[in-house]
């Protein structure tokens, strides 16, 4: 049992990896993409700690977006199946009862 329990918690850590490494990746170019945008009209360029500075906030910004829409999409996952449960309980009520 043991072997098995760590079989899946490795298969899952490595998934998990995986999808945070990809969504790491994105957020990086998405906020480089955003902070050389934003010092396209600059009259005079940042210093560097002012970038750094952006930098931090905007992937700060990023992670915290990213994180309440996870959080909004399992709040609907776990409504949906609610929902999907309380529908197959109606219908088995009324068909047994």
């Amino acid at each position: 049992m043991s072997q098995f329990k760590t079989f899946i918690v490795s298969k899952s850590i490595n998934f998990i990896e995986g999808w945070n490494s990809v969504i790491h990746s994105h957020i990086q170019q998405k906020v480089m993409a955003e902070q050389n945008k934003m010092y396209e009209h600059y009259y005079k360029p940042p210093t560097m700690d002012e970038r750094i500075k952006d930098k931090e906030r905007m992937e700060s910004f990023y992670y915290a977006r990213m994180l309440s829409t996870a959080n909004l999409l399992m709040a609907a996952i776990a409504i949906f199946v609610a929902f999907v449960s309380l529908v197959f309980s109606v219908i088995a009520l009324f068909h047994h009862g």
